[in-house]
Formats: C-alpha cells, sequence, structure tokens
C-alpha cells in the first residue's frame, strides 16, 4: 500500500470514529428534544410464561387455571384483566373434574369471570361440548354461550346453538337450533 493510500485510509477511520462518537453521545442527552423518550399515559403490560391461578373458596380449590402465557393488563386502579393463551381450567367439582380447554381468553381478576375465544373443549369423563367461545361466571357456577355448540356423550351426539351448563355439566340446556343423533 503506498504512502497516499495509507493517507486515505486514515483519513476514513477519522471520520468514522467521529461519526460514531458524535451518535453515540447525541443518544446519550438527557431531556432535550433530540433524545429518545418514550412516556406513557398509562402503567405497561407484563408478560408471563407458565401461568398458573389457582381459585380457592373456604380454603378448597375450586379451579385451577393454567396458561403457556398470561398478559397482566394493568390500568390506574390495578390488575384488571389477564389475557391468557393456549390454557386450561380445571374445575374441581364435587364428584367428577371438569376440564375447560381453549386458544384464547380472559380472566376478569375484579369479578373472577373467565372468557374464552377460538376452540373451546369442555370435557368430563361422560361428556365432551365444543363451541367457538364460551364465558364462565362464577357467581352461578355455568358455561354460557350464544355460539353453536356440540355435546358428545356415550349416547351420541347434540347440536344446538346457545348453551348454559353447570360447572359440573350435570345441567346442559342448549337454546335453538336443536338436533342430534342418539344410537339405541
Amino acid at each position: 500500500m503506498g504512502v497516499d493510500a495509507q493517507k486515505m485510509e486514515n483519513k476514513k477511520n477519522i471520520i468514522y470514529f467521529i461519526l460514531l462518537t458524535a451518535l453515540f453521545f447525541t443518544g446519550c442527552g438527557s431531556d432535550s428534544e433530540n433524545s429518545l423518550n418514550v412516556k406513557t399515559s398509562k402503567p405497561l403490560d407484563d408478560v408471563i410464561s407458565d401461568f398458573t391461578i389457582i381459585e380457592t373458596e373456604k380454603g378448597q380449590k375450586s379451579w385451577i387455571l393454567e396458561a403457556a402465557r398470561a398478559k397482566i393488563k394493568k390500568n390506574d386502579s390495578g390488575i384488571n384483566i389477564i389475557e391468557v393463551s393456549d390454557f386450561n381450567v380445571v374445575f374441581l367439582n364435587k364428584g367428577d373434574k371438569v376440564i375447560l380447554k381453549a386458544r384464547k381468553g380472559n380472566y376478569n381478576k375484579q369479578n373472577s369471570n373467565i372468557n374464552t375465544r377460538g376452540k373451546v373443549v369442555i370435557k368430563s369423563s361422560q361428556k365432551k361440548i365444543i363451541t367457538s367461545n364460551v364465558n364462565w361466571d362464577p357467581v352461578s357456577g355455568e358455561f354460557r354461550t350464544k355460539e353453536k355448540v356440540e355435546i358428545h356423550s356415550s349416547e351420541g351426539v347434540l347440536k344446538g346453538t346457545g348453551m348454559i351448563a353447570s360447572s359440573d355439566l350435570s345441567d346442559i340446556k342448549l337454546t335453538k337450533d336443536i338436533e342430534g343423533e342418539f344410537s339405541n
């Protein structure tokens, strides 16, 4: 490399050094207009993997929610909604366990309601319910939906639109468009 080529290379290196130094110091300012400040008007949400909630009643577990992922939605008064994905809820009824599985949903911390969407399956040892979304109300202890529903049991398949079911699946009511196939 000749002397002129080496001088050009040195000048190029000095220019790169000056540019990098200038970029570094412009990004490190305090509250100037050129600095990057991220301000939000509401609290940021937290995301948690392998999330579990255990609901108790009189010291006994009543249900367990397990999710692959949970997003904790906060507002000024605290946590209100927990959005969950790839989750199941095990309802610990007196007799049979009932398992609700869904792709997406949310848990309302204020009233303990669980709302699901996507493919939803509710299963006991005797019955399996398939729908596109369902809401569980802890006050009434009922699953509710206005969507199409399929109920599978050893006796056959019952289809309809709209459903109200007890949390142990012992009492299920379809509200309209009811049809079914049963074995003898």
